[in-house]
């Protein structure tokens, strides 16, 4: 986690402001562990080889994947996903073999699309298909019609995912919606002490996007185990998790073309990755986070620029900052309110004076009436 920043970034986790879905379109979900039992979707997934709702991961790869994403944090416990609040959706299309199809690739990817899931990771190569095929290609552009980010592996053949004769799919495909990521291995790990790329990585200075940790990975496996695996299938769910974990970030305020966008600029720089991927560096969560937080925080404060100063004054400080936070007297509700307001926002405001008007003219009319029907006591018969 300390190779891609998240180590600072997991300060800001109190401050993620929504979960986000993620799918993980692999080989299904161990859900009786209990790293990532918290953080299954309510649905838990969809199996497209047998049409059925039970995607237990029989093979271990998915389960291994979904860790790195949303493994729970804070719970002295295993290890800690790139997104403690995400929600984990499966869908299974590899069976125990390690085999699957392209067709169980398109059904998966409809139904994320279809459960709101705007984040998939696809940890998986299909080098049989035809490469003049165009239908998981347009699966995926479909998906990015929707907003739907698709972040996939980059391959473990060790290609030139930009030459002609590599049909390493769909790493290869060139979608606005995708993020291809290639594995980094530790220079730790061998000579010398600079990350590069790992020998068996496929590459491309214009397909692969990003590179991320794909050596030695330790995550979540099935049997409530935790199991080490590298490849560049252990990468690509680093990148997935940060996209969701700046969405939540940012309250959705921002689309995934700017999230991605983020992650590709926030790039940290490695030496041993120039002209290997399209960013020439590894996935730097902190770097995105910072500016995730600054650029949300402008959005915002250009909005209330062109609002209106509120009605009150007294509800927000001079400077447009909301008052210290203390705890609410007993029956006070409207300054309990007051305070929930993350702006100026005069329109708002407004309506909840009226509520509050409104409120205490029905409350007295009721009182009156009681107090009437209390001097008027029902005769019994």
């Amino acid at each position: 986690m300390r190779r891609v920043g998240a180590a600072q970034a997991f300060n800001l986790t109190g401050q993620l402001k929504q979960k986000m879905t993620v799918c993980v379109i692999d080989s299904g979900i161990d859900y009786s562990h209990t790293e990532l039992i918290p953080n299954l979707h309510p649905l838990v997934g969809y199996n497209a080889l047998n049409a059925s709702s039970d995607v237990f991961d029989d093979n271990g790869h998915g389960t291994h994947c979904a860790g790195t994403i949303g493994a729970v944090g804070m719970n002295s416990v295993g290890i800690a996903g790139m997104n403690w609040g995400v929600q984990l959706l499966a869908c299974k299309f590899i069976n125990q073999d390690g085999i699957g199809w392209v067709s169980g690739v398109i059904d998966c990817l409809d139904f994320c699309v279809r459960n709101n899931a705007t984040i998939s990771s696809n940890s998986y190569a299909l080098s049989d298909i035809n490469a003049t095929s165009t239908i998981l290609q347009d699966a995926i552009a479909q998906a990015g019609a929707q907003g739907h980010l698709y972040v996939t592996a980059a391959g473990n053949e060790g290609l030139d995912l930009d030459a002609g004769t590599a049909t390493v799919l769909p790493a290869a495909f060139r979608l606005p919606n995708m993020l291809t990521v290639a594995a980094a291995l530790d220079g730790g790990e061998e000579s010398g002490s600079q990350d590069r790329l790992a020998g068996f990585s496929n590459w491309g200075n214009s397909t692969a996007h990003l590179a991320a940790p794909g050596t030695h990975i330790l995550s979540t496996y099935p049997g409530n185990w935790l199991a080490y695996m590298s490849g560049s299938s252990t990468a690509a769910p680093f990148v997935a998790g940060a996209a969701a974990f700046l969405h939540s970030l940012s309250g959705a305020f921002l689309s995934n073309t700017q999230i991605r966008q983020t992650l590709l600029q926030t790039a940290k720089p490695v030496p041993g990755l120039a002209g290997r991927t399209v960013t020439g560096g590894m996935l730097d969560l902190w770097a995105a986070a910072q500016a995730v937080a600054a650029e949300t925080s402008g959005m915002a404060a250009a909005t209330a620029a062109v609002l209106p100063a509120p009605s009150s004054p007294s509800a927000l400080d001079t400077d447009g900052t909301l008052p210290p936070q203390t705890p609410p007297s007993a029956g006070s509700r409207l300054p309990q309110l007051q305070r929930m307001l993350m702006g100026p926002r005069d329109l708002l405001w407004q309506t909840l004076q009226s509520v509050a008007t409104s409120w205490h003219q029905w409350d007295a009319f009721l009182r009156a009436t009681l107090e009437r029907t209390a001097a008027y006591p029902r005769q019994t018969r």
